[in-house]
C-alpha cells in the first residue's frame, strides 16, 4: 500500500513538473494533418497600441521560424492555402499590494500575565508587473474558421533590455508552438 502512495505521489509530482504555461483550444473535428501550405492574416495579426512595433515584429518573426522547422511551406501568391495563420501581442498589467496584519497575544506563566500586540505595516508598496499576451491562430483555409488557437502570458521586466525581451518572445512563441498540431 505504502508503495503504491509513494508511486502515486511521484507521478502527480512528475505531471506538475510537465505542466505547460500555454492554453490551447482546437476544433476536434480538424484534419491537421492535411496542412501544408500557410498565409499571412495580415489583417488581423499584430499588437495592441501600447505593444512596441518591434515586440510584434519579433513574434512575427519567431512564428516564421517555427513554421519553417516545422517545414511548412508559405503558399504562392494566388494559390490556395490549407490553413491561415495569425498574431496577436498584447499587454497588461497586474498590481499587487503589500497588506499590514495585525495580531494580538495574551498568556500566563506562574501567575504573571502578559499581553502583546503586534501591527505589521506594508515594506516595499504597490508592485506594478507588465505582463504581455500571445496568441497564435489557425484558421481552416476552405472555411476561414479557428481550428487552433494557442496563448502564452508571461511577465516582463519594466527594464528590461531588447535582447531580453527577445528572448522571451521566442521562448513563448516557441513553447505555444510546441503544442500544435494538438496531440489527441
Amino acid at each position: 500500500m505504502i508503495r503504491f502512495v509513494m508511486a502515486a505521489c511521484a507521478a502527480l509530482l512528475l505531471g506538475a513538473c510537465a505542466s505547460t504555461d500555454v492554453q490551447t483550444d482546437y476544433d476536434p473535428e480538424t484534419d491537421f494533418s492535411r496542412y501544408q501550405r500557410y498565409h499571412w492574416l495580415e489583417e488581423t495579426s499584430g499588437a495592441d497600441p501600447q505593444v512596441g512595433p518591434l515586440i510584434a515584429e519579433r513574434a512575427r518573426e519567431a512564428l516564421t521560424l517555427q513554421l519553417e522547422r516545422n517545414l511548412y511551406r508559405r503558399a504562392a501568391p494566388g494559390d490556395k492555402p490549407d490553413f491561415l495563420i495569425r498574431y496577436y501581442v498584447s499587454e497588461g498589467a497586474q498590481t499587487s499590494e503589500s497588506r499590514g496584519r495585525g495580531s494580538i497575544g495574551l498568556g500566563s506563566a506562574s501567575g504573571n500575565v502578559g499581553l502583546g500586540v503586534g501591527i505589521g505595516f506594508p515594506l516595499g508598496g504597490t508592485r506594478v508587473t507588465r505582463q504581455l499576451q500571445i496568441i497564435v491562430d489557425i484558421l481552416d483555409g476552405d472555411t476561414r474558421k479557428l481550428s487552433w488557437r494557442g496563448v502564452r502570458q508571461f511577465d516582463l521586466d519594466g527594464k528590461a533590455k531588447p535582447e531580453a525581451i527577445a528572448a522571451k518572445v521566442n521562448e513563448s512563441v516557441n513553447k505555444i508552438w510546441a503544442e500544435f498540431p494538438p496531440k489527441r
